[in-house]
């Protein structure tokens, strides 16, 4: 499966990039706008890259926080 190969390959990358670190040393923070700019299409394009990039930290054991902010 094609998406089953990419994720394989995404993982080795990230793996490699952390230089013998292990995923479940690291933890990411995701900072969100929530800002009136933000309204509509933005936030929605913010949340669902933001569910990406949580589901693919997950998948290698990397912690993540999702705070928000406004003004």
């Amino acid at each position: 499966d094609a998406q089953r190969k990419n994720a394989s390959a995404w993982s080795s990358r990230w793996r490699s990039a952390l230089g013998g670190i292990e995923p479940a040393d690291c933890v990411v923070t995701l900072l969100i706008d929530q800002s009136g700019s933000m309204k509509g299409r933005p936030i929605e394009a913010a949340a669902a890259t933001v569910q990406l990039i949580d589901e693919a930290l997950c998948a290698l054991s990397v912690s993540t926080e999702i705070l928000g902010f406004s003004t």
